[in-house]
């Protein structure tokens, strides 16, 4: 049982009441811990990490003693608090920083019950308070203490049915992968909104599995989960559709399912069938990401109309952070292009902490869903080979780990002429990302330098393909 630091009568909520817990959380809005911690004469503390900051968060301002027990922090009405930051980006808008970690993955004894609302781990986030705070930086440019950042929100979340269905798909998931011994293979990508991330000091921090050793690993809403759900995410257009699936078949089978109903046809045929031959009067390098747009909508045939705009809004593609790419195969069966991820911000790649908060490492524990094409022999016709869903290795992980490490220490000494080459890197490299050499983003030591990004390597791209689409 949670012990507060003070008798319950007293306290400046009452723990039993959830609108008067909400009621107090929100009176932190506008302020920063310190300024609460002032008004108080209490002044004096500091605080270091992200997980010392929510521990002094809970302990002076709900009166909290700090603990590691299973059980939501605010028993008496089973409140679990959690607090995060928000990111202002040079390129402009706003994200939250990070995956929201939620209690740490037992794979020895964690799985016992049979779904996840009988499991330890929906009786603690069922009702989650969480507070975000603005990250920011003092007058002299230097980023403010967490103590010092304002707090900005502070709300329950609550999930909707379709939520609830697809996180305890993902909990399952995760369970078959441990129960099967496969622990050490888990990956952040593999599931939708519940996640599997990495919670040790680095990727050697590991703990007993069935099988063997794994890393380390916590239950975690994805960051693109919370991004979408508190209106942080950008570039959100056409009308809205919610996929559901046949009862018994997940999503990724839904879809997979419906498009490679498709497969070993010609494109132009698609187009064709579905009414859009207009795809084929833009210029052909984009053929195939706009038939990539078609296929999907194809599977919605029923819910949108055909006549509307190649642009969908797949509510669970936006929340889990789905990365669609378009390939598309020589005749005979090369792969000549890499695949190119968006170019980055100088300054934004310069004021990355650490990998499992940046933006590549976000991309990268994405799932992603392949749509292969191939050109034909003599012919400028392309076939639809099929689509898969991917989620990069662990241990790639770990090697574009390195790239990001090589990037960002050049970034920061102001070498921006000796980034890793394809030939240099086994899964990925660093390459420029634009319109000519004149096309810049201004870089942290005041200059300009052409626009670049991260590329995974044409022959990473192709394997996978060969692993993936027969």
């Amino acid at each position: 049982m949670t012990r507060y630091l003070r008798p319950i009568g007293s306290l400046p909520y009452d723990p039993h009441d959830p609108s008067s817990v909400l009621g107090y959380s929100k009176k932190l809005i506008g302020k920063s811990l310190r300024e609460h911690l002032q008004d108080k004469g209490e002044d004096g503390w500091d605080v270091g990490g992200k997980g010392d900051f929510g521990r002094l968060l809970e302990r002076v301002y709900y009166q909290l003693e700090n603990d590691n027990e299973a059980a939501p922090d605010i028993p008496e009405s089973g409140i679990e608090l959690k607090s995060g930051n928000i990111l202002t980006l040079q390129r402009g808008g706003q994200r939250i920083k990070e995956r929201l970690k939620l209690s740490s993955i037992n794979f020895m004894g964690g799985f016992s019950a049979d779904s996840l609302l009988e499991s330890s781990l929906w009786h603690k986030v069922e009702r989650i308070l969480l507070m975000l705070f603005m990250q920011g930086k003092d007058a002299q440019g230097n980023a403010l203490s967490r103590i010092d950042e304002e707090c900005r929100f502070a709300d329950f979340l609550s999930w909707d049915s379709e939520e609830v269905r697809q996180m305890s798909e993902d909990w399952s998931s995760i369970k078959m992968m441990v129960s099967s011994n496969r622990a050490n293979e888990l990956s952040e990508g593999m599931t939708w909104y519940l996640g599997a991330c990495t919670s040790g000091a680095d990727s050697s921090d590991m703990s007993d599995a069935p099988g063997g050793r794994a890393k380390r690993r916590a239950f975690c809403l994805k960051q693109s989960y919370l991004n979408y759900k508190l209106g942080y995410t950008s570039k959100v257009s056409g009308p809205k559709v919610i996929l559901t699936p046949p009862r018994g078949k997940g999503i990724e089978r839904f879809v997979l399912d419906e498009m490679n109903s498709y497969a070993d046809r010609y494109a132009r045929d698609i187009a064709n069938e579905l009414g859009r031959t207009d795809i084929y009067q833009v210029m052909p390098k984009s053929h195939n990401a706009l038939l990539a747009k078609l296929l999907l909508k194809a599977i919605l045939a029923d819910k949108v109309e055909r006549t509307e705009g190649l642009e969908t809004h797949f509510e669970q593609f936006e929340k889990a952070g789905i990365i669609t790419k378009a390939v598309c195969l020589e005749s005979d069966g090369r792969l000549v292009e890499s695949i190119s991820f968006p170019a980055f911000k100088w300054i934004d790649l310069g004021a990355e902490e650490s990998w499992e908060d940046s933006e590549l490492y976000g991309q990268l524990t994405s799932k992603f869903l392949f749509l292969v094409f191939k050109k034909q022999r003599d012919s400028e016709e392309r076939k639809f080979e099929g689509a898969f869903f991917w989620t990069m290795p662990s241990a790639d992980l770990d090697e574009m780990k390195e790239l990001w490490t090589d990037t960002i220490e050049k970034v920061r000494g102001g070498d921006y002429s000796r980034f890793l080459k394809k030939t240099e890197h086994q899964v990925g490299h660093v390459r420029p990302h634009a319109r000519d050499k004149a096309d810049t983003f201004p870089t942290p030591q005041g200059g300009a330098e052409t626009k670049k990004s991260f590329w995974l390597n044409n022959d990473y791209v192709r394997e996978l393909v060969r692993a993936n689409v027969s």
